[in-house]
């Protein structure tokens, strides 16, 4: 029988727990490609690739994606009146695999953050700036996206606009602009439809 030894005096292993090691790292290496896109890039080749990709559902990783915020008459009035602004924010977190779970906030694995300012009602295009995707082999499932509206409180200490909300995965969000309606806080509901 051949022992292989091993560094810091753990002692020796036999060809059998090497074999679990290496079926382990296999299988591993064989799932992390699952979903990837071949390597367009030149000079890096498609192992490398696959080896930075994730296990997981084809759309794993950033796709771009455009959120349509929708004003009331009277909450674009108090905008423009105010000089105020609107701030886009997006929170990328996954659920972790149990190798992560122990860097996770509330049972989520955070993937990044980033926001958007305007000084109204239209479209802003999210392009993966703030997104950690060298956290993704650390998630299970595809990376969700917690987007939020509010004032930019340039004119008032206080969010005086009371907004809709989009919390799904990135591939959901990327399909068609997440369109979102805000009025004042103290409007009534059906303000903005």
């Amino acid at each position: 029988m051949i022992e292989v030894s091993t560094d810091a005096g753990r002692g020796a292993r036999t060809p059998a727990h090497l074999m679990h090691g290496m079926v382990a790292a296999l299988l591993v290496l064989g799932l992390s490609g699952c979903g990837r896109e071949p390597s367009s890039s030149p000079g890096e080749s498609a192992d490398v690739a696959e080896t930075t990709s994730t296990a997981a559902a084809p759309t794993k990783g950033f796709q771009d994606y455009s959120v349509e915020v929708k004003l009331s008459p009277a909450a674009q009035a108090r905008l423009a009146k105010g000089k105020e602004t609107i701030v886009i924010s997006a929170d990328y977190f996954g659920q972790p695999i149990p190798a992560a779970a122990s860097q996770a906030k509330l049972g989520q694995l955070e993937l990044g953050h980033s926001q958007q300012e305007m000084s109204g009602a239209g479209t802003a295009r999210f392009i993966g700036t703030g997104f950690l995707s060298d956290k993704l082999a650390s998630i299970s499932g595809d990376p969700l996206v917690n987007i939020n509206v509010f004032s930019g409180r340039k004119s008032s200490p206080d969010n005086f606009l009371h907004c809709d909300f989009f919390q799904d995965t990135l591939a959901a969000a990327a399909k068609t602009p997440v369109v979102l309606h805000c009025k004042l806080i103290d409007e009534p509901s059906s303000s903005t439809r």
